[in-house]
């Protein structure tokens, strides 16, 4: 799934498109058949920063980072540490529009009452102020009730995780991005506005 969202940022500055998009296990074995070609193409094309998950391999993220880069040398962008499963959550941006402004992620620790992959965030900033960029992905399963019931908890639960995170922070502008492995009707309400 592939979603663009345009944050305004600021009258002077124009805008900053961001997306988010579930690479779908690059960098994994069973994923190598990935055209990153066609992934930089689509994200050069559509986005300014992009919030994505599924990302299986340190090295399969740096070729992607050359790719985008051999079309715009603008392009950055950076890792987690390692959640469940071996997945990390990545952020892509053109560096003459956003810029990661804080070295590392801030990740909320994992336990049985948060989602299977917890929420992390990273400190961006654009001409129109600074913004957290927050990135979670969902528990996938299948169409029973109690796995429809589990992805809308986990839905639920990245609102609070995230104010518990980022709450007594200075910056309060957030973004949260990632692949809810839910349909946006099936869980109307569930995310809360925290501050």
């Amino acid at each position: 799934m592939f979603v663009l969202l345009t944050l305004l940022a600021g009258c002077e500055a124009g805008t900053v498109r961001v997306c988010t998009w579930n690479l779908t296990s690059l960098g994994a074995a069973w994923g190598k058949n990935k055209d990153l070609d066609l992934v930089a193409r689509v994200l050069d094309e559509s986005c300014d920063v992009a919030g994505v998950q599924e990302v299986y391999g340190k090295s399969a993220f740096a070729q992607l980072q050359g790719k985008l880069r051999a079309r715009d040398g603008n392009w950055d962008g950076t890792l987690t540490g390692q959640t469940i499963r071996s997945e990390y959550y990545g952020v892509l941006f053109r560096k003459n529009l956003a810029i990661q402004t804080e070295p590392s992620w801030r990740c909320a620790p994992p336990s049985s009452s948060t989602p299977q992959r917890p929420p992390c965030a990273v400190l961006m900033a654009s001409n129109g102020g600074s913004f957290w960029l927050a990135n979670v992905h969902v528990f996938w399963g299948g169409s029973t009730k109690s796995e429809q019931q589990r992805r809308k908890d986990d839905v639920a639960a990245a609102a609070p995780q995230l104010e518990a995170l980022l709450g007594k922070l200075p910056v309060k502008e957030r973004l949260l991005l990632g692949d809810f492995n839910v349909e946006p009707r099936r869980c109307a309400g569930s995310v809360g506005r925290p501050g």
